[in-house]
């Protein structure tokens, strides 16, 4: 196991070998061997042999300190994450080479330890990061961070999914109609893919179930489909983390496709198959076992690599000495509906933001920073504008109509959230609805499409009869 260790294997002095059985000697010999290695054939003289030699490992565990100076010179578009032999920078090129990733890797082998070696450096550069974590402890360190949003529920990553999505579709449109146009880096971070795929297939069952007129697949994995085609265009971003990689993760529709777009593949702790069908390269790869040691895969090429260790402390000092572009809020839907509940991130997250479009002006006039000036980024979602009468020294006054108090609307989700209708599960309450929207005695919603809206003083005084009337019943 030594970086210097050398095979010698002796050949008959007729043999010449040509180049198919010189192939398959080395995948009879490399095979047995741990690691990487390179061969040399002497096929003349009185000995022939061909003679093994090992290719210097990665060192077993790399800190950012250690190799901080080739961090801070990486280009903002190719990330240094991880060493190879010799110290060599392994970076995540995200022009040249592939601007998504795939992580595959067993259970603890230190998918979020990977995780955070790509986005550190990227939230420094002016990355916004939204993680989708179902597993909702995964990205603990990110709490606070303002360029970082995490949502942990379901609904929330669902309608994250595929609000991120239009907006990698609506970026790519508009550098097609502008040539060169430039944005900042939205990456979007998916982990534990294999359950979240199930939840989302579950949770849009169960709105079908709710609304027949829903579309047979969850737009959720659409809108992953958006940021795969148009990532490199539109500066978005992927990392699809997972166990096993099945085109499954990615919906019934372009499933294959979407994997394929995941082209620089980070593999640790694989079984025989997760080899053949994401890296597919003879022979398998054999990798020391230490904790973030790993695969890089890209375009039938693999090499070892140590992923590089961000501590706590460190990891979100650098995420916001750079760059710092605030996370946006997606929007739900694409109407103006009324002010949603806070989404499920971490509470010390600004969630005190308006009401929010899709922003339609595409000028590039791009967020501020702490000091008011200008960026020189699209900016990714915008707040509504204020009407005249509700500035301090507005000059215009209200129509009557105006005045009027306005219907507060909201999902039948979101006012279960508000806590009006307690003493239930969601579920419960859903198909207690259900079964008395059928008699003609709940209340109808609002607004059918694209996302039902029900009056948020008409369910709740729905809910509040009705108990009444349980009680009464009971009583």
């Amino acid at each position: 196991d030594e970086d210097d260790a050398k095979v010698v294997v002796r050949l008959p002095r007729e043999w010449q070998g040509t180049a198919m059985e010189k192939a398959e000697l080395d995948h009879a010999v490399m095979t047995r061997l741990p690691g990487g290695w390179n061969v040399a054939y002497k096929l003349r003289g009185a000995k022939h042999t061909a003679t093994y030699s090992r290719i210097p490992r990665p060192p077993k565990k790399v800190t950012a300190e250690e190799v901080f100076g080739l961090i801070q010179n990486s280009k903002p578009t190719a990330p240094v994450f991880a060493v190879g032999p010799r110290m060599k920078p392994i970076t995540a090129d995200l022009v040249a080479d592939s601007p998504h990733f795939a992580i595959s890797m067993g259970s603890g082998a230190g998918k979020s330890y990977t995780v955070r070696a790509l986005i550190v450096p990227m939230l420094h550069a002016g990355a916004e990061v939204h993680i989708m974590d179902i597993k909702r402890t995964s990205h603990r360190w990110v709490k606070g961070l303002k360029n970082v949003r995490v949502y942990k529920e379901v609904e929330d990553i669902h309608d994250a999914l595929v609000s991120l999505g239009e907006e990698a579709a609506r970026r790519h449109k508009y550098e097609d109609e502008n040539e060169g146009a430039e944005f900042h880096p939205i990456v979007v971070v998916v982990e534990e893919a294999n359950s979240l795929a199930d939840e989302l297939d579950d949770y849009w069952e169960q709105l079908r179930e709710f609304d027949k007129t829903l579309p047979k697949n969850s737009p959720a994995f659409k809108g992953m489909g958006h940021i795969s085609f148009g990532g490199r265009s539109a500066s978005v971003h992927l990392i699809v983390v997972a166990q096993k990689l099945d085109a499954r993760l990615f919906g019934k529709r372009s499933a294959g496709a979407v994997r394929e777009n995941l082209a620089l593949r980070l593999m640790a702790r694989f079984t025989r198959n997760a080899w053949k069908q994401l890296a597919d390269i003879s022979p398998m790869a054999k990798l020391a076992k230490y904790l973030g040691r790993i695969a890089v895969v890209s375009y039938g090429e693999w090499e070892e690599a140590q992923v590089i260790y961000w501590s706590d402390e460190m990891a979100r000092e650098y995420a916001t000495s750079g760059v710092v572009t605030p996370a946006s809020q997606p929007a739900v839907t694409a109407e103006i509906v009324a002010e949603e509940p806070p989404l499920t991130g971490d509470a010390s997250q600004d969630t005190t933001s308006q009401e929010w479009v899709r922003d339609t002006d595409p000028r590039p006039t791009g967020p501020q920073d702490d000091e008011g000036q200008d960026g020189t980024v699209v900016p990714f979602r915008r707040p509504l504008d204020e009407a005249p009468w509700d500035t301090e020294n507005g000059a215009e006054t209200a129509p009557e109509e105006a005045k009027e108090e306005p219907r507060v609307l909201d999902t039948f989700k979101g006012i279960y959230d508000r806590g009006l209708l307690p003493g239930a599960t969601y579920e419960s309450a859903r198909q207690a609805y259900s079964r008395e929207s059928k008699k003609g005695m709940a209340p109808a919603p609002i607004q059918e499409k694209p996302k039902k809206l029900w009056d948020v003083d008409e369910v709740a005084e729905w809910w509040v009869d009705r108990q009444a009337e349980k009680a009464k019943r009971s009583g």
